[in-house]
């Protein structure tokens, strides 16, 4: 990760609202959102079920376009590139965790990781090298033979968040990385994250639980579609 070469926020919101069609015309769900994510943060966005997390959680993740509005990345403007310039800018740029794994059960812990470089030819040479760092960054090289299937839930997010950094991205995007585990695993998944953001990775993370926001530098709140950052 070329953290020097960042002088730009790595991510940047202008103007963004995002609509979708219902039975009665337009019904936005982000409205006129601002907001600047800088190397170093490591944002929390919490708000109600229904506000537009989700939502965002795409535009943030270049999964979804906004409606109006316009998105940087790293400097450039996303506004006319294609699904496939952003599929590429995903893959060589991004890492992003879902809440439900997505790993392959009866693959081991480290070809889970390793499958995150399938798309990035420039990287196949270090694939192997590379995951068994991620897998040891997040506290698990010592299982990274061990099926998926036969880890633990929060063995399997680490695994997940592991294959997110492999490719060392700008930008890591969670999904609720806590929100199907137990209170003493969410604190070590948690830990992990903090200890990836300490090495100098820039973090993105929705979640409902508010206890865990003391992780956080910084910390945005949702509602009905319009984002409000809050102090620490």
């Amino acid at each position: 990760m070329d953290t020097d070469s960042l002088t730009e926020p790595v991510l940047n919101l202008h103007r963004v609202s995002r609509s979708f069609t219902g039975e009665s015309g337009d019904v936005y769900v982000l409205k006129d959102i601002n907001l600047s994510i800088n190397q170093g943060d490591f944002v929390m966005v919490t708000g109600p079920s229904g506000s537009g997390k989700s939502t965002l959680l795409h535009v943030l993740s270049l999964l979804l376009h906004p409606s109006t509005g316009e998105v940087e990345f790293l400097g450039r403007s996303l506004s006319k590139a294609s699904e496939a310039d952003l599929g590429r800018i995903r893959a060589q740029h991004l890492g992003i965790v879902f809440q439900h794994y997505g790993l392959l059960g009866r693959r081991s812990a480290l070809e889970n990781v390793k499958f995150r470089f399938r798309y990035l030819a420039d990287f196949l040479g270090d694939a192997n090298s590379s995951s068994v760092e991620a897998l040891r960054s997040v506290g698990l090289e010592g299982v990274k033979d061990r099926p998926a299937r036969l880890l633990s839930g929060g063995e399997k997010q680490r695994v997940a968040i592991a294959r997110a950094v492999a490719a060392k991205p700008q930008l890591v995007v969670a999904d609720e990385p806590t929100g199907n585990l137990d209170h003493t695993s969410a604190l070590v998944v948690m830990e992990v994250l903090a200890e990836l953001n300490r090495a100098g990775y820039t973090l993105i993370m929705v979640t409902h639980n508010t206890d865990l926001l003391h992780f956080a530098s910084r910390h945005l709140t949702l509602t009905n579609g319009m984002l409000q950052e809050m102090q620490n």
